[in-house]
């Protein structure tokens, strides 16, 4: 699930990767990391010893009876795209406007997120890509990760008209009762308030230069 995690040349990386190791470094514990099949029975192996499951994982009240969970690691944002030839160039401008999303990311949202907008719903990046060219919608809600790559990739061709934040919040798990969740919450707030986290973050999804 790039950027979060993924296999390059045999090594697992990614921004997850990043947190955990930095967050290993800072209570100087080994970081080892283990691929397994895990589902949303949040039960963890039993062959397998395993502290922490970092893995865009997001919290809700009903998980939280199987499992313990971190305070949010990462709020997933979201671009607002258009055309660079467009005239809009200001949200206001896009008040009542038909704006694409991919199938199910508007519940990421509140009603209020979205209300000044008309959404229209693709099932696929390419096909809400073309709508967009073709002038049949006049922007685009995308989340950083995707909407990064379609930028890099177009060189000039859209134009990002804000970033919005969103509901959907990615948290740390731990078996039940871990006193390792505390010192993770402690850490991460650390990070924020020293840089690192910034820096990490950056290095995934900041735009290239």
């Amino acid at each position: 699930y790039p950027p979060f995690e993924y296999i390059d040349d045999g090594k697992t990386v990614g921004f997850d990767i990043d947190i955990a190791a930095e967050i290993a470094a800072r209570i100087e514990k080994e970081l080892v990391i283990v691929p397994i099949i895990w589902d949303f029975t949040y039960e963890m192996p039993e062959d397998i010893k395993i502290d922490m499951v970092i893995s865009a994982v997001t919290g809700t009240e009903d998980k939280e009876e199987l499992a313990d969970f971190s305070d949010p690691y990462y709020i997933m944002e979201y671009m607002l795209l258009t055309l660079s030839e467009a005239k809009p160039k200001l949200r206001e401008d896009f008040k009542g406007e038909k704006i694409g999303m991919l199938t199910n990311k508007s519940e990421d949202f509140s009603d209020e997120d979205l209300k000044d907008f008309t959404i229209e719903v693709y099932s696929d990046v390419i096909l809400m890509l073309e709508a967009l060219k073709s002038k049949d919608i006049e922007g685009i809600l995308i989340s950083i990760p995707l909407g990064k790559n379609i930028i890099e990739e177009n060189n000039g061709f859209f134009s990002i008209i804000e970033i919005i934040k969103s509901e959907r919040e990615y948290n740390i798990v731990f078996m039940e009762g871990s006193p390792l969740r505390d010192e993770v919450n402690r850490i991460l707030e650390e990070m924020r308030q020293d840089g690192t986290y910034q820096e990490i973050y950056d290095r995934w999804f900041a735009l290239a230069k």
